[in-house]
């Protein structure tokens, strides 16, 4: 039975993954054409002439996270289609290093678009008119 604690030890020590995660600081990003407001379980994201959300804690793994969300486009003025104000299944991943982070967004597989957020910083919005 000894001969296997050394064993057991050296699976255990070697055969685990280092599955270390960390959160996105809580507060606001900013930067052209997007502001991230960031809260311990959820994100909302403003755009021109959209928003995002992401309803669960994104976690992040040697510096980048990829997670679920819902985009919803918006327009200057009010449709009678309600279809166009459906949220659309959206994704947010990216890289963040100390106080800048690289946010890309897919929408329905489709690139959205790429914006570089700055910890604190305001967001330069142009909300559609």
């Amino acid at each position: 039975m000894v001969k296997i604690y050394p064993l057991l030890f050296v699976i255990i020590a070697f055969g685990c993954k280092d599955e270390s995660f960390d959160r996105i600081q809580t507060g606001k990003w900013g930067g052209e054409h997007a502001r991230l407001d960031v809260a311990e379980t959820s994100w909302y994201v403003e755009f021109d002439c959209a928003h995002l959300e992401v309803n669960q804690p994104v976690l992040v793994q040697d510096g980048k996270f990829n997670s679920p969300a819902m985009y919803t486009q918006e327009y200057p003025v009010q449709f009678d289609d309600e279809s166009l104000y459906i949220p659309k299944p959206s994704r947010v991943f990216g890289t963040v290093r100390n106080k800048e982070m690289i946010l890309n967004v897919e929408v329905e597989d489709q690139e959205f678009g790429t914006f570089t957020l700055i910890y604190d910083e305001e967001a330069k919005i142009y909300k559609c008119a």
